[in-house]
């Protein structure tokens, strides 16, 4: 399992909504205690990924930064890693988070969005990127993206 953290950079304003603060906090503590990588992935010219996350990622070995061009980074990470499965936290729920996920899954990988780690510019953006995701794992087989909800 590795931890991808999509767009949570200065550029975006859902990057600095409070409501992923903890719950990416929280993903990036499991990630470490499980000795996972940990793949932090910026869009280009969007500025740098927030300090909180900078500073929890201080030290660890296995994080990698990866500048992506386009919506999703699938390529990126496919080029660069070779786990099976990924937990994808970040922003945009219904653009970049999702296109992410669809990537991977696309390429036969085992996906998990963590609902709320994710953030949109609005709780209805949000919720369709999530039933987008949703859509995506009921009507194509082949295709399979878990969401997850953490207390």
């Amino acid at each position: 399992m590795a931890l991808v953290i999509v767009d949570v950079q200065t550029g975006y304003k859902a990057a600095h909504s409070k409501r992923i603060k903890k719950p990416i906090l929280n993903e990036i503590d499991i990630a470490k205690n499980r000795k996972e990588n940990i793949i932090v992935l910026e869009f280009y010219q969007c500025g740098p990924t927030l300090k909180f996350i900078k500073k929890a990622l201080e030290g660890y070995e296995k994080t990698t930064y990866l500048t992506k061009a386009g919506i999703s980074g699938a390529d990126e990470i496919v080029s660069k890693f070779k786990d099976r499965k990924y937990k994808i936290v970040g922003v945009y729920t219904s653009c970049c988070v999702a296109a992410t996920a669809v990537g991977l899954a696309k390429k036969g990988l085992n996906v998990t969005v963590v609902e709320n780690a994710c953030w949109d510019v609005t709780i209805n953006e949000h919720k369709r990127g999530l039933s987008c995701m949703y859509k995506m794992r009921d009507n194509f087989k082949p295709i399979k993206v878990n969401i997850l909800h953490r207390d």
